[in-house]
């Protein structure tokens, strides 16, 4: 059964497939969670990145739940990861110290953990840097799913404070939030380095959390000690609100906004690549006659420094707007060129994430713009002028 691409994903823009291809060259990644999947593959190198430690202590209550006689007797048991000596074939990615610490206590050997961070998009970095001078308002922001008993007697005790809610928001909407909050408390049980405190502390606020999971260390959340206070010491927590809303000062952003070059050197150290091997890829902005499509079929035949990947075209990365040298697969357009891998057709807004996240690293675009042109030009707000290689 073919599974349809996550909504969330597409515009990342790349090959999914619902079949293992079981071999050594491969590299096989599944989180905690879905660790069932790993004995459908032999051959394949076998990876398990630790994203919540909590969400896989659940899954063994769970499991351990279902040890009822009458179920075993009618379904088979869920396979999952088990620690023990006979999966030393298995590399353990981890993305806090919290992880790291828990595989280590439960005899992984340290070789086979690598600390593989995630990181923030880099369009929300991106636009929080670039971000307008919103003013910073005594607004206090919590999430409604993460703490919720300590947050309900912090504002039972204090009504007074304007306390914000993340809820029912899009990622826009909680950005606009966090951009004119001053405060952003999370007594929640931190099963990982939650994203939520990341982009906070992004936004300017001064991020204030309990010491549970991986907030109990210094090297996940990385804020003063201060503002770590335990969930049962609500007093506490309002006179460091107070204090904060008062005199509104913070620190604790270089290490989120270094995280993405460090996640890319941490895999390339990991897998044992050169940096010359990852390939520069390059996508050209085509215009409303077309020429930009030209441009690319020759540009795909010329050996190059910047690979062309895609082609930048809002109404032709339209499946429904798909024209005679167009063909569509999954969903998805692209260009056929003779003897090379067809070139995707993107949109702007797109190819501007993708600039982001290093997968294009150059445009192609006609020196003599028309309207449309222009247009898609104007999209790539996050491209400096240096990365558009005129033609």
């Amino acid at each position: 059964m073919n599974l349809p691409e996550t909504p969330a994903y597409k515009k990342y823009h790349l090959q999914v497939s619902n079949e293992i291809n079981d071999n050594s060259h491969n590299i096989f990644i599944v989180p905690e969670t879905t660790t069932k999947i790993l004995p459908k593959a032999f051959r394949i190198q076998k990876v398990i990145w630790w994203l919540s430690v909590d969400n896989y202590i659940k899954f063994l209550k769970e499991y351990i739940s279902l040890l009822d006689g009458d179920i075993i007797k009618k379904y088979p048991l869920p396979q999952f990861f088990w620690f023990s000596q006979l999966t030393n074939d298995i590399t353990h990615f981890v993305q806090s110290e919290y992880a790291r610490l828990f595989l280590l206590r439960n005899g992984i050997n340290e070789d086979n953990i690598v600390f593989v961070e995630d990181y923030l998009s880099q369009e929300f970095i991106m636009n929080t840097v670039d971000k307008d001078n919103t003013p910073m308002e005594n607004i206090v922001v919590y999430n409604s799913k993460k703490g919720i008993e300590t947050t309900q007697k912090l504002m039972t005790a204090r009504p007074d404070i304007c306390w914000k809610p993340i809820q029912n928001m899009t990622p826009q909407e909680v950005h606009n939030l966090l951009r004119r909050a001053k405060v952003y408390i999370d007594f929640g049980n931190h099963p990982g380095k939650d994203q939520i405190p990341r982009e906070a502390a992004l936004s300017d606020c001064v991020v204030i959390t309990g010491r549970r999971g991986a907030a109990d260390n210094d090297i996940d959340i990385n804020i003063p000690d201060k503002l770590k206070i335990m969930d049962n010491d609500i007093e506490k927590i309002l006179t460091r609100i107070d204090e904060v809303l008062a005199e509104y000062d913070y620190a604790y952003r270089q290490r989120i906004k270094d995280v993405f070059p460090r996640f890319r050197q941490e895999l390339i150290e990991t897998f044992m690549r050169n940096e010359d091997d990852i390939p520069q890829w390059s996508a050209v902005v085509n215009d409303e006659a077309g020429t930009g499509i030209k441009m690319a079929k020759v540009l795909a035949n010329t050996p190059s420094e910047f690979n062309v990947k895609f082609i930048v075209d809002d109404k032709l990365a339209n499946p429904q707007n798909a024209v005679s040298d167009v063909i569509v697969r999954k969903e998805r357009c692209y260009l056929p060129v003779g003897g090379g891998e067809d070139i995707e057709i993107i949109t702007a807004a797109d190819a501007d994430f993708l600039y982001g996240e290093k997968r294009i690293m150059k445009f192609f675009a006609l020196e003599k713009k028309d309207g449309w042109h222009e247009q898609l030009i104007a999209q790539l707000v996050h491209v400096p002028e240096q990365d558009i290689l005129l033609v």
